[in-house]
């Protein structure tokens, strides 16, 4: 599998609770910024389907959006362990 290495930086706070959380296993840290990473972009393109959606049809009622939370909330979706649960 073929990588893009990067530098990032984080604030003391967080890079703190990181390495609290994660000890030395540093080798797991691409792993979970991947995942977030994707997680994030996932949302991003969710908003932005929603948004192109509206902008077409015009603005989700509140009937249209409680069945879209129920819809979602019952959905069956299956989880992977993370990647930095080993």
């Amino acid at each position: 599998m073929t990588v893009t290495k990067r530098s990032v930086s984080f604030s003391p706070e967080v890079w703190g609770e990181v390495a609290r959380i994660m000890g030395d296993g540093g080798a797991q840290l691409s792993p979970l910024v991947n995942a977030a990473l994707t997680h994030y972009l996932h949302l991003k393109r969710s908003l932005e389907a929603a948004r192109a959606w509206e902008a077409e049809f015009g603005p989700l009622t509140l009937e249209e959006r409680a069945e879209a939370d129920r819809l979602l909330d019952g959905a069956d979706v299956s989880l992977s362990p993370a990647p930095w649960q080993g």
